[in-house]
């Protein structure tokens, strides 16, 4: 579902801006 890719799409944007933030 196009749904599902969107939440993962958002859980990867949110560990990238942890990684961002932890740097």
């Amino acid at each position: 579902m196009e749904l599902n890719s969107l939440r993962i799409r958002q859980r990867n944007m949110d560990r990238a801006l942890s990684s961002l933030a932890a740097q």
